[in-house]
């Protein structure tokens, strides 16, 4: 990849440089954490309500299909063993967003 030049960064690319560099943390493992950038105060309204309707209708597939039931469980326990997933405490971080997992079987 080539290095651009400073004369053609627009102010967009500018923040992105500028957000990366401040947002980015290494941690051990070489493990990379970016906060995700947004133009503008994001809109959190009625999130917790269709997540919570996607997790509601998961866990009714879940218990019509058994077999689907464990190849899940066994996918998110190697998702937390690789450390791509850490367990929430619903009583910590209520300002953070969580993307979660979707099920394409």
């Amino acid at each position: 990849m080539e290095p651009v030049e400073q004369s053609t960064i627009t102010a967009e690319q500018q923040a992105c440089e500028e957000h990366f560099l401040t947002d980015t943390i290494q941690q051990p493992g070489e493990r990379c954490v970016v906060k995700l950038p947004t133009k503008m105060e994001p809109n959190h309204n009625g999130t917790l309500l269709s997540s919570e309707r996607r997790l509601h209708a998961t866990e009714r597939r879940l218990e019509r299909d058994p077999e689907f039931k464990i190849q899940y469980h066994n996918l998110m326990r190697k998702y937390e063993e690789l450390g791509h997933r850490d367990p929430v405490n619903s009583q910590e971080r209520k300002e953070d967003m969580f993307l979660s997992t979707t099920s394409s079987f």
